[in-house]
This record gives C-alpha cells, structure tokens and sequence, in this order.
C-alpha cells in the first residue's frame, strides 16, 4: 500500500513539471479609465468624430469587455474603487475632492487673486465657454467644436 502512495506522489509530482501545464506566458491586461466617456465615444463602437486609433487597435486585436459597470458615478471614488478594491463607502472616499483650496494664511486680496488665477491657468480654462454652455455638457461634437472655433476667431478679431 505505501509502494503504490509513493508510485502515486513521484507520478503526480512528475506529471506538474512537464512542459504541457507550463503556461507560455502571462496574460496581457489593460484597464482604460476615462472621465465622461459613454460607450459609443470611441471608433470601435461607431464615433467618427473622437479619433481613438489606439483604442480601436486594441479592440480589434483583443477582447471588448462591454458588460462593465462602475461602483458610484463620480470619477475619483469609482477610480479609488477599482485600486483599492474596495466600496467607496467603506473607506469614507463618496465624493470628489474640491481640488486645491485657496491658502488662507494669504493675507491680502491680491495674493488670493494671484492663486486663483494660477488655479485658472493650470485648468487650461481658456475659450471653453461655449462648449460648457451648452445643456448636453462638454461632449465633443463638431456642431460644438465649429461654434467654438468660430467664437474664438471673433474673440481674436476683437482683440487685434
């Protein structure tokens, strides 16, 4: 009986060495995180106006996951989320973070206007108020986009 345990374990341990159960290599896994992106916003999936040529490469040569859902709508705890593995409820992460707040140790108004402006300028927050007025949001568009261009070419023809 221990003749037949012992053929049994050298067997097996011989079996789980052999090159056919060695995987050939790991898989590849890209996750894609992107801010106020609907299904369709992409090339693969039909937009012509959103050139995404890498994104459409990786579709063709891979796996469309399609079936996905995010745990809460806002971008920085469904992003917290998906690293931490976690609900965001249960490490208290349940909204956006309001940014980068004003120093209040700025003791005149000038230098609080300094920073807000700096805020502004790292926004890159220039001529894009036609598109943010528009009710749909900020969804690109070339309706949108020629309104946009075509506000900017006023605004620059005022300006000279």
């Amino acid at each position: 009986m221990k003749r037949q345990i012992l053929a049994t374990v050298v067997g097996l341990l011989a079996c789980a060495g052999s090159p056919a159960f060695a995987v050939e290599q790991r898989p590849n896994v890209i996750v894609i995180v992107t801010d106020d992106q609907g299904f369709s916003d992409a090339g693969f999936q039909g937009c012509r106006e959103i050139p995404t040529p890498h994104i459409d490469a990786l579709a063709q040569s891979g796996v469309i996951f399609d079936a996905g859902y995010v745990t809460h709508p806002y971008c920085s705890p469904s992003r917290a989320g998906l690293l931490s593995g976690r609900y965001q409820q249960r490490f208290g992460h349940e909204c956006n973070p309001n940014g980068k707040e004003i120093d209040d140790l700025a003791s005149t108004r000038p230098e609080k206007a300094k920073q807000l402006a700096d805020m502004i300028k790292k926004w890159d927050a220039e001529n894009i108020a036609p598109i943010w007025l528009d009710p749909h949001g900020p969804n690109v568009r070339k309706e949108e986009a020629a309104r946009t261009q075509a506000v900017n070419a006023a605004s620059q023809g005022e300006k000279k």
